[in-house]
């Protein structure tokens, strides 16, 4: 039967033992098995420290001197996509991005929509709504009438936009997590070694290599193949810069990768291999080759979406998960 646990007068501990400085040199001279810091809502200005262990228990607290607003003037002082859950520059490149295949219509505002065209729907979709859903349900439909499409949901959108679909018959599709990388630190990222093969890929007249390097992977229609490279040619980057890298090998384009530059941020996307050409570390080499331009260009943060084959390859290369977007198919009712 384990010892009754009984509480321990703090007034006994010296008062430095209990500050959070020398927390760690306590709980070791003493072999406290666990130790929990949390900061109690009612008292945001200092720490209650519980040392656990059979038979002590330790509740005291410990006071900051004055840490949290030094620490929250430096963070006042930093640009603003430092701050790691900082995400709407993060989002406003994602969105930018797919307003870029809006060849046949493109809206911002209370509700953005970007469409192709194409008969694939990644490529048609709401990426925002402001307004609630009941609202602009039936301009959504109106603007993507004859194409399959998804409606995105981020922490951004309307708080009512996931049941509202849902009462209107979307169905979930998938959902991909937000990842970030803060470039501004050194120990965050190192970039893999440089496998022959990856360059930047300039475009020309003909636009059919790169798409033919990233359609199989990405499962687009053969018959929306010479229809996506001419939206492809034409593809704008609203005031950002599009910066394209390629993975050559046997003579053609088997990987992409594409960095979207814009207000402080570098967005990675297309990160496409082709099935055959899987596991050879190409989309990785893509990547990297993308974030040392980016750190280059003197970006922060650099933001990509992850499936959850693609997280733990992301969190290899010191990306950190921050939200996630979820996709549903267009309502029904």
């Amino acid at each position: 039967m384990p010892a009754p646990t009984r509480p321990l007068d703090a007034a006994s501990i010296p008062r430095q033992a209990v500050c959070a400085a020398h927390v760690r040199g306590l709980a070791r001279t003493c072999h406290f098995s666990r130790l929990l810091v949390h900061s109690p809502a009612a008292d945001p200005s200092s720490a209650a420290i519980h040392l656990h262990q059979s038979p002590f228990r330790i509740v005291a607290p410990c006071p900051r001197a004055g840490g949290g607003e030094r620490r929250a003037a430096k963070r006042k002082q930093r640009p603003r996509v430092h701050n790691r859950h900082d995400l709407a520059p993060q989002l406003d490149n994602y969105r930018q991005y797919w307003k870029g295949w809006g060849a046949e219509h493109v809206t911002a505002g209370a509700l953005h929509v970007y469409r192709s065209g194409l008969q694939y729907a990644r490529l048609n979709g709401i990426s925002h709504n402001d307004a609630h859903p009941r609202e602009v349900i039936d301009a959504a439909r109106e603007r993507l009438t004859g194409v399959p499409w998804i409606w995105e949901i981020t922490e951004e959108s309307h708080p009512d936009t996931r049941d509202a679909l849902t009462a209107a018959g979307s169905q979930h599709y998938t959902s991909t997590v937000v990842m970030e990388l803060d470039l501004t630190r050194s120990s965050a990222y190192r970039p893999s070694a440089a496998l022959p093969g990856v360059a930047e890929w300039t475009p020309g007249e003909d636009h059919a290599p790169w798409v033919r390097g990233w359609s199989a992977a990405m499962w687009l229609p053969e018959s929306e193949f010479e229809r996506a490279a001419r939206i492809d040619e034409a593809r704008g980057d609203d005031g950002g810069r599009l910066v394209r890298y390629a993975f050559t090998a046997d003579g053609e384009i088997r990987a992409t990768t594409e960095l979207l530059l814009t207000d402080g941020v570098a967005g990675v996307y297309l990160v496409a291999t082709q099935p055959a050409y899987r596991r050879r570390g190409m989309a990785t080499a893509l990547v990297s080759a993308a974030l040392i331009r980016a750190r280059e260009e003197g970006m922060p943060v650099a933001t990509l979406q992850a499936s959850g084959d693609g997280e733990p390859v992301y969190r290899r290369m010191g990306f950190e998960p921050i939200s996630a977007i979820h996709a549903y198919s267009p309502p029904v009712a």
